[in-house]
């Protein structure tokens, strides 16, 4: 019996050491959860904190209070700054700087290339280059200043003062479907457009086009050129455009100088040159 109330001690202690046991590991793993908590609690507590930081600095600090406009142009600074698309005050942030240069574009057509840059905290730079008139086109009892690749700049009523430098465009007034400023000019014969940029960057090529007064494209097929008003240039159709301007200035060349007459260089292997009568 004394042996058996010993056996049934022992048995006590063992059960009641690992229910300690128990109990302490219980214990560990509890308070390992709660720092894990406490961890993740001050972690997102930090997060919301700077996302209410950032916030109110979003919306106070960093507005616009100063637009910088760089390069030359005809346009104010005022019409540039009046089609960014948002107003002053508002947040940098409040708009795509790569739209708002193109919306610039689209409602100044002399304006050939807008940046839009941000410079916090609270300063818009706005750069521009503007295109050149290279031709003028009169139509409709008004004159309209057209850029080498045909984009209609600007419509005047009177273009005398403005056309001394710039190249004459002659074609067919029914030829002629759209001409509206900020817009390419359209023509009801689609390859009119076509040759007539081929052949002014042929004048180009050429640095010859300080010289040629005026494009005649009334027929495609028979394309004239006034030639600083002492040679009526006959080209022909556009094909071996580079050859005949090319033959062209080499004929100029040996008569400058000499009587006013017309050049044929339709036939790039028997130009030919008769004088004024």
């Amino acid at each position: 019996m004394r042996e058996s109330a010993h056996v049934n001690g022992q048995g006590n202690e063992q059960t009641r050491f690992k229910r300690r046991s128990i109990t302490i590991d219980q214990l560990q793993k509890r308070q390992q959860h709660r720092r894990t908590r406490r961890k993740v609690f001050y972690v997102l507590l930090f997060v919301v904190l700077n996302i209410v930081f950032l916030s109110v600095c979003f919306v106070t600090l960093f507005k616009v209070k100063t637009v910088n406009v760089n390069g030359d142009t005809r346009y104010s600074r005022e019409e540039i700054v009046s089609k960014l698309g948002f107003e002053m005050g508002e947040n940098i942030y409040s708009f795509d700087c790569d739209e708002a240069g193109e919306r610039i574009i689209k409602s100044l057509p002399y304006l050939a290339e807008v940046k839009v840059e941000r410079k916090l905290p609270s300063t818009v730079n706005v750069t521009v280059k503007e295109k050149q008139a290279s031709l003028y086109l009169d139509f409709a009892e008004k004159s309209y200043f057209l850029t080498d690749d045909l984009q209609v700049l600007e419509v005047s009523e009177s273009s005398e003062a403005k056309t001394e430098a710039l190249v004459k465009l002659t074609v067919l007034p029914e030829n002629i479907r759209r001409c509206v400023v900020g817009e390419e000019l359209s023509f009801s014969d689609n390859r009119t457009g076509d040759v007539v940029c081929r052949l002014y960057e042929g004048l180009r090529y050429e640095h010859i086009e300080n010289k040629v007064r005026e494009i005649d494209a009334t027929s495609r097929f028979d394309l004239y050129l006034d030639y600083d008003g002492i040679y009526r240039v006959y080209l022909g159709d556009i094909s071996e455009c580079d050859v005949k301007l090319s033959f062209l200035c080499g004929i100029v060349d040996k008569l400058y100088g000499g009587s006013k007459g017309k050049i044929d260089v339709s036939e790039v292997k028997t130009g030919t040159f008769s004088p004024e009568t």
